[in-house]
């Protein structure tokens, strides 16, 4: 019992950690993109005829993109 009592204060301890990451995950511009691509992918492949693997090249080259932008040195 006493394992589970100081689990729960380290989480406590660690709240704004945890609700910082949530909120950075949830607004992030690549995290969105990529989560939420699959998605799409199904309707619009049969939208336009096209196989799930061109459909999914799209979301693909913007998240090497985004992936490619976000390590530039800014300097």
């Amino acid at each position: 019992m006493d394992g589970e009592i100081s689990s729960r204060r380290e989480l406590w301890r660690g709240r704004n950690l945890i609700v910082g990451c949530l909120l950075g995950m949830m607004m992030s511009v690549s995290s969105i993109y990529f989560y939420t691509s699959g998605l799409f992918l199904k309707p619009l492949a049969a939208e336009y005829g096209w196989t799930r693997g061109m459909a999914s090249l799209g979301p693909l080259i913007g998240i090497l993109t985004i992936g490619v932008a976000s390590t530039r040195n800014q300097s």
